[in-house]
């Protein structure tokens, strides 16, 4: 059986997206044939932690270090439990935390970087690695490991890209920052064996601006859990709208909000459900919006994260299904990890985002659900007034994924294919 070495600075317990994808390839690629180690921090922290899927690791092989991150220091400094820090950081310092990211020219779990070097050689050393595999996309660093592991021990190295990575949506650089992502950008996709992406807008983005790469390059989807998904048949006595993970500045739910107070009269109770940990600038605009409010019907419900079964539990009891994209080109990249737990959960999907984007390319060529131009306040009156008539006429079960999409990219079969891309790649 050959050895792969994961490195990630997210994985289970951790019930983030990153964690999660990082669990799940780990335990697909055990099942296919390769022995993954996975290295990652030692208690990160400011996450809610998930046992469950901790679990489906128990015979993977997972060493965690220290490092010197900000965020690993603050957990030292500070007496509050992890997911409380979590909270207060997320809800009361979004600009403190913008400010402290920029300072650092590649991104601010940097200080990983020696544990991570230093406990990768020590297991190249007691295992024979024949790859390492790692993630980018917000935390960049990992590329930069990979690429000096692989230089020093001789080891072909593939990248994952979550988001891209030196022209990351959500990031603003300044100059330094800037030109010290794309050096090492340019830097590890040149010597990397393999690049997967996990949006299409990705593969494209990557080809265009290093034409060298071309040919070790894929795209694919991150995967659903298909064993989880039951499709119950369930109508709430009110249309309930459910959102879940994470809001930015520059991404919020205003053009649900003011497609809802665009529609003259509104004649059925609606819940929109927030699940996450949220920053004042959401809770500014949702004050706003029920300030606003003359229809009664409508409400706001706000509720914590919480492990994926239950997160799952709370989509189901859902109507509809949103997120939310700014209508900008360099936001049409994207598919978001969300997605695939809307698509398990049997709900149909309202996406305002981007026209033509990845995300309103999968909802709308698989039938998954409403597709709404981001800032379109008609389209978005338009939609909303069917999506409403659909709950009415009980008819949003024809966006329920077919079974043979789910099973053909259910997380088995994802990983499948990049451990064959793998095997090809090491083998040419």
């Amino acid at each position: 059986m050959k050895n792969i070495l994961i490195i990630s600075y997210s994985a289970p317990p951790q019930n983030i997206p990153s964690a999660v994808r990082t669990g799940k390839l780990a335990k697909y690629f055990k099942e296919l044939g390769w022995n993954p180690i996975i290295l990652t921090v030692k208690n990160a922290g400011f996450y809610l932690n998930d046992n469950t899927l901790l679990d489906e690791l128990s015979d993977i092989e997972i060493v965690r270090t220290n490092s010197l991150d900000p965020q690993m220091i603050l957990k030292k400094l500070r007496p509050y439990k992890d997911i409380e820090i979590s909270r207060k950081i997320n809800k009361e310092k979004e600009g403190f935390i913008s400010k402290l990211k920029s300072i650092f020219p590649i991104d601010d779990k940097i200080g990983w970087m020696p544990f991570c070097l230093k406990a990768a050689s020590e297991i190249i050393r007691k295992h024979k690695i024949d790859a390492i595999y790692t993630f980018v996309g917000g935390i960049n660093h990992p590329g930069i490991s990979a690429y000096k592991l692989s230089k020093k021990h001789n080891i072909p190295y593939f990248v994952e890209f979550h988001d891209l990575w030196a022209n990351h949506p959500f990031f603003e650089r300044k100059i330094i920052g800037q030109y010290f992502n794309d050096y090492w950008e340019k830097k590890v996709v040149k010597s990397a064996s393999g690049i997967i992406t996990l949006a299409p807008g990705q593969k494209k983005f990557l080809q265009n601006k290093y034409p060298f790469s071309i040919g070790k390059i894929i795209f694919n989807l991150t995967g659903f859990d298909a064993e989880l998904v039951t499709f119950p048949k369930h109508k709430t006595d009110e249309l309930t709208i459910t959102f879940c993970g994470s809001l930015y500045k520059n991404m919020t739910p205003k053009n649900i909000f003011d497609a809802l107070l665009a529609i003259d009269k509104i004649e059925i109770p609606i819940k929109l459900k927030f699940i996450g940990d949220f920053r004042n600038s959401f809770f500014v605009l949702k004050n706003q919006f029920e300030n606003k409010i003359n229809n009664q019907k409508i409400k706001v419900e706000i509720l914590h994260r919480m492990t994926y079964a239950n997160l799952l539990l709370e989509l189901q009891k859902s109507d509809a299904l949103m997120l939310f994209l700014p209508n900008k080109e360099k936001f049409k990249p994207i598919l978001h990890a969300k997605l695939y737990d809307y698509v398990v959960a049997g709900k149909p999907i309202l996406a305002f985002v981007p026209k033509n984007s990845d995300v309103w390319n999968f909802v709308n060529d698989n039938q998954l659900g409403f597709v709404v131009e981001a800032d379109n306040l008609e389209n978005g009156k338009n939609t909303l007034t069917k999506l409403i008539a659909e709950y009415q006429a009980n008819d949003l079960k024809k966006y329920q994924a077919k079974t043979e999409f789910i099973q053909k990219y259910s997380r088995k079969n994802v990983a499948k294919k990049v451990a064959e891309f793998i095997e090809e790649r090491i083998n040419e």
